[in-house]
């Protein structure tokens, strides 16, 4: 037998490699764990998502999130949690395309290649998900808070165009609108749905876009629902801060006067959850929590609902399977994690 005699030079390198074997090898036990553990925490909730939206098997079913304000400086990111729920849920339930209403990054300190690139992050998440997936613009999204004094004091060159924002938030399947390029809609056919999807500069809503809704985007027999960021009224949301929510308002008017059927309108902005009603309006606001991961706060809006969030269960992912049923005329909003199912009539 011939043994192998290593030098005193040797023996040190030998123990450095064993060494390090056992780092990467513990490293890999430890990260194996804990995404186990992460994955059981949700497990109720996918088990209880996955049987509401099958036994209501809605012709339309749409998963939708909203203000996840994604930063790598957030040590509580849900986005990658958030990510391997949502392929769960796709691969057990009929969902017919997945909704981000805004506010896809915090848009502060960083110039517009920065921002882009975080934006991409969330996308390319979403595409991880499904093909059919759609974002509307939120105020964060465009960068300019990062021209504030408060927040970074950059250069307004930082800030996205509208039309460079859109090019990274298109996707295939939307008709686009040629006055502001962020708002667009998507057809259903076989479900006689449309929904149109509206944008606004920061929480002003332009002429450009009522005038789209009256000329081109309402021009349908389909029933029509509206997703935005931004809620039309000052009072639903944050601080007061929608400007011109009544020239929106007036072209789904119009619509519904002349016959059509507006199913509801969902918007984030908020951070929290309420549904909104006006003598004067012939629909359902429906206002959703944010993704991002927070403790409850207010902003003053009476009637909002803030949940309880914990970072060791399922409450740390908040989102909504919205699942809409025309022949009982009434949109199911299964809720993923922080807060509770609601149903409205249309």
């Amino acid at each position: 037998m011939v043994k192998c005699i290593l030098s005193k030079e040797e023996e040190p390198m030998k123990r450095k490699i064993l060494i390090s074997l056992g780092i990467v090898l513990i490293a890999g036990i430890i990260a194996f764990l804990l995404l186990t553990r992460s994955s059981s925490v949700y497990t109720t909730e996918i088990e209880s998502t996955v049987a509401s939206v099958n036994r209501i098997n809605a012709p339309l079913t749409l998963a939708v999130f909203t203000d996840i304000h994604h930063d790598p400086e957030d040590k509580t990111d849900p986005l990658p949690g958030m990510t391997r729920c949502l392929q769960e849920l796709f691969s057990r339930c009929r969902i017919d395309a997945l909704w981000n209403l805004g506010d896809l990054i915090n848009g502060h300190n960083c110039t517009k290649e920065q921002a882009t690139a975080l934006l991409q992050e969330v996308i390319t998440a979403e595409q991880s998900v499904t093909d059919h997936h759609h974002n509307i613009e939120g105020n964060h999204d465009n960068n300019i808070q990062s021209t504030w004094e408060s927040s970074g004091n950059l250069p307004e060159s930082v800030v996205l165009t509208n039309d460079e924002l859109n090019a990274v938030l298109a996707n295939e399947g939307e008709e686009h609108s040629t006055l502001r390029a962020t708002d667009y809609y998507v057809d259903f056919p076989d479900q006689q749905i449309r929904v149109i999807c509206i944008s606004a500069d920061y929480t002003t809503f332009l002429p450009e876009t009522a005038e789209w809704l009256r000329t081109t985007a309402l021009k349908t027999d389909y029933s029509v629902l509206v997703l935005s960021h931004c809620p039309t009224r000052p009072e639903w949301g944050f601080k007061d801060d929608i400007v011109n929510g009544e020239l929106i308002e007036a072209a789904l008017k119009a619509f519904a006067e002349g016959g059509g059927t507006v199913i509801a309108y969902i918007h984030g902005h908020d951070h929290g959850d309420m549904n909104e009603t006006a003598d004067d309006l012939p629909w359902t606001g429906v206002a959703v929590g944010c993704a991002r991961f927070q403790v409850p706060t207010s902003n003053g809006t009476e009637g909002m609902t803030y949940q309880d969030r914990h970072h060791g269960d399922a409450t740390k992912l908040l989102f909504d399977i919205v699942c809409i049923d025309p022949d009982n005329r009434q949109v199911h909003f299964i809720r993923f994690g922080a807060g509770q199912d609601r149903v409205i009539s249309y």
